[in-house]
């Protein structure tokens, strides 16, 4: 015989802030190889105070300082590619950048997604994405889909 079912309630996370920018007026061609800073021109919300997505990059405010952030990002180009979508941070006002989480294609997909699993959040920091081809010229294509997102909680 089995024992008796016990159910658990479940505990989620409260959500302290979010961003979501999107790209959406124009493409944005990408022209042989090096890292390029995707420019995303719709803030759809951001819900930090004061709003921390400004000039297609999110910088930490100190209300969440100390705290975890998990970001997210997308990016679609107009034809399949060898090509990197990378996250980076820069700690001295946006001089240095820093790789943190990435993601390639060989050469058969055109769409491209990432994700950071939680980071330390340090007041001043600056959060970007960018993207690059081995060598080939690209149009980062302008629909939701070509996105970068946030999100910090707590428990």
């Amino acid at each position: 015989m089995i024992g008796p079912i016990i159910w658990f309630a479940e505990t989620f996370p409260a959500v302290e802030g979010v961003f979501r920018a999107e790209k959406s007026a124009v493409l944005q061609p990408v022209i042989g190889s090096g890292k390029n800073e995707v420019v995303y021109d719709n803030v759809v919300f951001d819900t930090f105070s004061p709003p921390s997505f400004v000039s297609d990059r999110f910088t930490v405010p100190s209300s969440i300082n100390g705290s975890y952030v998990s970001f997210f990002a997308g990016n679609e180009i107009t034809a399949a590619g060898v090509c990197l979508l990378t996250l980076q941070v820069s700690t001295d006002g946006g001089t240095v950048w820093a790789d943190l989480a990435g993601q390639g294609i060989p050469s058969l997909a055109s769409y491209l997604t990432l994700a950071s699993g939680p980071l330390l959040m340090n007041t001043g920091d600056i959060y970007r994405v960018v993207f690059e081809t081995s060598g080939e010229s690209r149009d980062i294509e302008n629909i939701n889909r070509t996105f970068f997102s946030g999100y910090v909680s707590t428990l």
